[in-house]
């Protein structure tokens, strides 16, 4: 073992509702909290998470990506079962491995996914309302698909960032914008090399509040967030999967809206 300890890296699910988001804060609860806490309770050490990306409050993941440093001599399968009984029931370890000394969850990672679920109409499905955002109205899938063809490619995004926000860039590669729909949930499905903070659902609040979503490549070109359409609530928004260089396919959990769950979901209302 290194002076440095072992690296190990998680894949992590989780129900955002209950955490204002990823990172500690100081007297509210938070995913890296919790997993912070239950690695001192497994090791006795003062151990600290970095995660590939920072989700905010309410916001869920099915594939969140963290990793950390320790002296501990478990298995890799010892620390994943040993976590799963000691972290709070909505949050899950999907894996754990061994990971390189310099390896670092944020700043290698490749690829990210997210996805975003609405449902059409005022009042979802009881079990799924903590996982889609309702919207009392009408939406053309089949057009929003059209005008999201502008998103693909590398941009300034500038447009879809919350203001504020310190970054020394905001041009993004965007490999994959698509709508998903099932049995009445449509789903939005982001693919990039990176996200500005809040993109994910401030491209989701914009895309159903155009009146004309062809508008959109001219919102892109202005930079300014005001020209863009209003932050989509967070109960919507999973970070599905984070992809590595050294992986062929990403880790992630199944998520709540599979194709047989959402029938079911639809079946039950």
């Amino acid at each position: 073992m290194s002076p440095e300890g072992r690296t190990i890296r998680l894949v992590l699910a989780y129900e955002g509702t209950g955490y204002a988001g990823w990172q500690l804060q100081k007297d509210r609860p938070t995913v890296q909290g919790a997993v912070e806490a239950a690695l001192a309770r497994l090791t006795g050490e003062k151990i600290r998470v970095q995660a590939a990306g920072r989700t905010d409050s309410g916001v869920h993941a099915l594939g969140q990506v963290a990793g950390f440093k320790t002296f501990a001599r478990l298995s890799v399968r010892e620390f994943k079962e040993a976590l799963n009984s000691l972290l709070p029931e909505d949050i899950r370890v999907v894996q754990a491995a061994q990971a390189r000394p310099d390896f670092h969850p944020r700043y290698q990672a490749r690829r990210k996914c997210y996805r975003y679920h609405v449902w059409p109409g005022r009042r979802p499905p009881l079990f799924a309302r903590r996982y889609v955002w309702a919207l009392a109205r009408r939406l053309d899938p089949a057009r929003l698909q059209a005008a999201m063809t502008v998103l693909v490619g590398e941009k300034d995004f500038a447009s879809f960032q919350s203001v504020g926000s310190e970054v020394r860039t905001t041009v993004r590669t965007i490999h994959r914008a698509e709508i998903q729909e099932q049995n009445g949930l449509l789903t939005f499905v982001f693919e990039a090399d990176g996200f500005l903070r809040h993109m994910a659902r401030a491209l989701v609040g914009t895309l159903v509040g155009l009146p004309e979503p062809e508008r959109l490549e001219a919102i892109i070109e202005s930079r300014n967030r005001a020209e863009a359409g209003v932050t989509a609530p967070a109960r919507g928004l999973f970070l599905a999967w984070v992809l590595y260089p050294e992986q062929e396919r990403p880790v992630f959990a199944p998520g709540p809206f599979d194709l047989a769950t959402v029938k079911e979901f639809r079946c039950a209302v």
